[in-house]
């Protein structure tokens, strides 16, 4: 299979949902300041994308995510939140161009309106300034 590269997620939140001490494997450190030395140093993200696999076919519409762990809950923990982080962007990124399509859309009727009612008000003055006369009901 080859990877599913339109499965984008905003890892960061998938980081601050799940890693916790025990992924990082600093459970065990139990000197606050050594443990403060240590989560300096070490960067989460690399860690969990170390530990975390999505594949899949674009075709099929589905992914795998694996998730590396010696804790079955928390790989499962991770691998839902994972998912689940990418459902509610996908979903922001159709919100957000639905709503500048629906602003574009309204300026352009709100153009359009106006560019009408300019040239309706044209018609007239020029049906005026040379005498024509109309005879459908709307001109009356």
């Amino acid at each position: 299979m080859a990877a599913f590269k339109a499965c984008r997620v905003d890892i960061r939140q998938v980081v601050c949902r799940v890693v916790d001490l025990k992924f990082l494997g600093l459970d065990t450190i139990k000197d606050p300041e050594i443990l403060e030395e240590v989560l300096r140093e070490i960067d989460p993200v690399r860690i969990l994308l170390e530990r975390v696999d999505v594949i899949g076919t674009i075709a099929a519409y589905t992914v795998d995510i694996k998730v590396e762990s010696k804790d079955p809950a928390l790989a499962a923990l991770i691998a839902n939140t994972y998912a689940e982080t990418y459902i509610e962007q996908n979903l922001e990124r159709k919100l957000e161009s639905t709503h500048n399509a629906l602003q574009w859309l309204s300026k352009q009727a709100r153009d359009l309106s106006k560019e009408l009612e300019d040239s309706e008000h044209a018609l007239n003055k020029f049906k005026l300034d040379h005498d024509i006369l109309t005879t459908t009901m709307e001109d009356r």
